[in-house]
């Protein structure tokens, strides 16, 4: 039930933080995804599933824009472990207001697990990708009784005037495994 909850959760957060259609600046060949603006490249296995793939365009580029979803995967028929990538355009001087921005979502996905009587336990860290340096806020989700419902890892970094986002959800070590190293992968220029 409470899975159903995180779900639900997700499809509200981004029908409104995600716009519909993005133009531009990317390339998909075959498993590969590319985005000129970031410099970033990924290479999604065959089989997983890509659930949307978008492209940044110059109306993306003002202040404050919508986030604008990048890619999302999963394994077929594996809903519950998946990677998605957002980026948002931000100009240096409002640098500050991202950092505030992010601890204010940082607040607001606890507040919304607790208000779903969940047990949130969440950790803060720096991981590098590709010689880049990530943050990374971890969240570990429990029912009220202890069992585990999912692991989330959301990793950002201000690139090339973006807010770059990856979200990585999992359950199992071994989903964890496979999505880390799909995302570990990555290339940036």
């Amino acid at each position: 039930m409470k899975i159903k909850y995180i779900i639900i959760f997700f499809g509200i957060l981004i029908s409104f933080t995600f716009c519909k259609q993005i133009d531009s600046n990317k390339e998909i060949k075959k498993t590969i995804y590319q985005c000129k603006d970031l410099g970033w490249t990924i290479n999604v296995p065959e089989n997983w599933k890509i659930t949307h793939q978008n492209i940044l365009n110059n109306s993306t580029k003002k202040d404050f824009s919508e986030y604008n979803e990048l890619i999302g995967f999963h394994k077929e028929k594996d809903t519950l472990n998946y990677f998605f990538a957002t980026a948002q355009y931000y100009k240096n001087e409002h640098i500050n207001e991202l950092k505030e921005s992010h601890k204010k979502f940082k607040k607001l996905l606890y507040d919304e697990y607790t208000n779903m009587e969940m047990k949130v336990d969440t950790s803060s860290s720096i991981k590098i990708i590709d010689h880049l340096d990530f943050n990374v806020f971890h969240i570990e989700l429990s029912e009220i009784n202890g069992n585990l419902i999912q692991f989330q890892d959301i990793y950002s970094r201000y690139i090339n005037n973006y807010d770059f986002s990856v979200n990585i959800t999992y359950k199992k070590e071994k989903e964890k495994n496979e999505l880390l190293n799909i995302w570990e992968n990555s290339k940036f220029k």
